[in-house]
Parts: structure tokens; C-alpha cells; sequence
């Protein structure tokens, strides 16, 4: 007998959350289409740069972005995810306009997509017109 029958599909769904995943970073194309949690592989922008104060833990966020947008009036919103280094008051090649590839653990820190301590590679400009 299947210990899974008659279970509730809320119940299911938890479950099958909850057991592990493929250990491959699933590829996410626009931060338009991030899952709410998971591990995600994605290409894009630093847009800005932030070092917490002295007086907090070292750590260094950096904010991401699909692409810079056009000039012109600015959009009303951007979707970015938030990249976030424990224990560093700075990252080598970090800095706002840098091509990244980056992956991790996507989780939600004050509704906010973020990762903790991802791994990253920093990527030649964008030679796309």
C-alpha cells in the first residue's frame, strides 16, 4: 500500500517540495520568472553596490538586474534579486555595472528575492547591440 494514499494534496505538494532536488541550478532567463525558492543559475548586471555599516556584521550586497534599461524616463519597477555576502566588506570584480553569472540558494529575506553566498563568475561586457 502506497503510504501516500488518501494524504491531502496540500500535504503532497509539501512533501514533494521538500525532498531533494537535482543538484544542477535550474537556468532562469529574466528575474521576471524567479521561483519563489530554489537553486537558480542567472546572467546580468550589478546595478549598485552596498557595504554594511561597521557596527553590523561584514557584509557586502550587491543588486542585480537583467539589463540596464534604456535611456529615457525610468521604468516603474525593475525586477533584481539581491546577492548578499556574509562575512565581506568587499567581493574581488563586485562593482556596479559588472557582467555577472552568478548561482545559489534563492531564497526570500524580507520579500525580497536574495542569495546568500553565491557562486559567481564575472563575464566580458555584453558586446550585444
Amino acid at each position: 500500500m502506497d503510504t501516500h494514499e488518501g494524504q491531502h494534496p496540500d500535504a503532497q505538494r509539501m512533501r514533494a517540495e521538500m525532498e531533494p532536488a537535482s543538484n544542477a541550478p535550474r537556468q532562469v532567463a529574466s528575474l521576471d520568472r524567479l521561483p519563489l525558492r530554489g537553486r537558480i543559475e542567472h546572467c546580468g548586471y550589478i546595478q549598485s553596490v552596498t557595504h554594511l555599516p561597521q557596527q553590523e556584521r561584514p557584509a557586502l550586497i550587491a543588486t542585480v538586474i537583467d539589463r540596464f534599461p534604456a535611456p529615457g524616463p525610468r521604468p516603474s519597477s525593475i525586477a533584481y534579486v539581491r546577492l548578499l555576502f556574509m562575512g565581506q566588506k568587499q567581493v574581488p570584480g563586485i562593482a556596479p555595472g559588472v557582467r555577472i553569472r552568478y548561482s545559489g540558494m534563492l531564497s526570500r529575506l524580507d520579500h525580497i528575492p536574495t542569495i546568500h553566498n553565491p557562486r559567481y563568475l564575472i563575464l566580458p561586457p555584453d558586446t550585444e547591440s
